[in-house]
């Protein structure tokens, strides 16, 4: 694999400077007796400065000239912040060779999408990417997100959609509207999911204490809360994670209830989690007990006309490919096949495997098969918790917004950690 492209590189580092200093190009112009001209081709990527001119901006900003051609070749940990949002990158000193550049590029990429604000056509532009199809850009992020080489540390809030949803829906639990206040478009669909994620851990998860039971749906977003949330001894002392969902696909991907509720147990030393078994003929006596005991729960949605990792959008039913289901190859094929043109005009969206129409019914006639490949726990249950506890939507980006507002509507939810996509779309709905 090549080298990052130093001109590329600098131009976004340079950028990252400037906005963390708080300067304009015609300031950092003016020091370094250049136009501001061509402190905007710097930064456009066009062309390097010389080295002294070189030297002379990374002792401006207080930087290693080998940090503003692009490396992370130290442990050192670089906190950077755009329009509210705060992250930190630090590559592990371990990392090297292939890992390491991968892990690098996976940073370079989340700040040419978040703090340039580049749509990901754009970023494949760049010299260090166009190389890659968009699969690939998305695992640069997962490595470096899962290598803690990128860490969140602040995501700011909507207030005011905030209050004006709680208003809108009186039967939502006090309190319980969290909208991430994300400026820009940040067109990765993960990149959201991040920052909703971040919101659920640490403005939900955290806050919660000497819970019995929490109930844990299956997807990537419900996958990151729990790797982001921080771990403690006592915090769910005697807790006992509950998988709402089981799959007969053999689940590998780290996405099912199952894995997630293990892993928030071992996060959780003095936790503890159920099983929940696949049976075509019967579910366990203690899930089922459990289930009917839950007074706490998290769950994403699903919806149709998610972008597909080729920047495409697909018109047919494939693209009831959704961030919790698109790796059950099982179980999306039953949707395809299932959802005729009239039926995907009805679906308006899933949650833990149902699927219900755009009044909030479940469409019974797709469910029979649906059923062969995934158990998961009944509506009757499903809305006891939602009439005595609370039950958390977690999701981020528009194609969601639809399936979210059905269930706040439906009383199949009455809680929500969602972006602002999302936010908008209820609040307009409702006009």
């Amino acid at each position: 694999m090549k080298n990052p492209d130093p001109v590329a590189s600098f131009g976004l580092r340079l950028t990252q400077a400037i906005d963390e200093w708080g300067v304009t190009g015609k300031e950092l112009a003016a020091a370094l007796n250049h136009s501001e001209a061509t402190v905007s081709n710097w930064r456009n990527g066009k062309y390097l400065p010389d080295v002294q001119t070189l030297v002379a901006i990374a002792r401006f900003f207080g930087k290693s000239v080998d940090w503003f051609l692009g490396a992370y070749n130290t442990a050192e940990s670089v906190q950077a912040e755009h329009k509210g949002i705060v992250w930190r990158a630090n590559i592990p000193a371990n990392a090297q060779g292939q890992q390491r550049r991968e892990i690098n590029l996976g940073v370079q990429l989340f700040d040419a999408l978040v703090r340039q604000n580049l749509d990901l056509n754009s970023v494949r532009k760049l010299i260090d990417f166009k190389n890659y199809d968009i699969e690939t850009l998305y695992d640069f992020l997962k490595v470096a997100l899962h290598a803690n080489a990128l860490r969140i540390e602040h995501v700011p809030r909507h207030a005011d959609y905030e209050q004006r949803i709680q208003r809108l829906y009186p039967h939502l639990r006090e309190n319980s509207v969290i909208v991430a206040d994300i400026q820009d478009k940040n067109d990765a669909t993960l990149i959201r999911a991040e920052f909703v994620a971040f919101l659920a851990a640490n403005a939900v998860l955290n806050t919660i204490q000497y819970a019995n039971l929490i109930g844990i749906g299956s997807g990537y977003t419900m996958l990151r809360m729990a790797e982001i949330v921080v771990p403690s001894i006592d915090q769910f002392r005697g807790t006992t994670w509950v998988p709402l969902m089981s799959f007969r696909e053999t689940v590998t991907n780290h996405y099912g209830a199952n894995y997630i509720c293990e892993l928030l147990a071992n996060r959780f030393p003095k936790s503890n989690h159920h099983y929940y078994p696949f049976e075509s003929h019967a579910q366990a006596d203690d899930i089922l007990q459990a289930h009917d005991n839950l007074r706490t729960a998290f769950i994403s949605m699903n919806g149709l006309g998610r972008s597909s990792r080729s920047s495409q959008t697909a018109q047919d039913t494939g693209d009831f490919r959704t961030a919790d289901f698109g790796e059950f190859a099982r179980l999306r094929r039953v949707y395809q096949r299932l959802a005729t043109p009239d039926m995907h005009a009805r679906i308006g969206g899933s949650f833990l495997g149902y699927l219900f129409d755009k009044q909030g019914k479940i469409i019974d006639e797709m469910m029979d098969e649906v059923h062969q490949e995934v158990k998961q726990i009944s509506i009757p249950r499903w809305k006891a918790i939602n009439g005595r506890g609370r039950v958390w939507v977690v999701a981020a980006r528009l194609y969601k917004a639809l399936p979210v507002w059905i269930a706040i509507r439906s009383g199949l939810a009455n809680s929500l950690v969602i972006d602002n996509e999302i936010a908008e779309f209820i609040l307009e709905a409702e006009r």
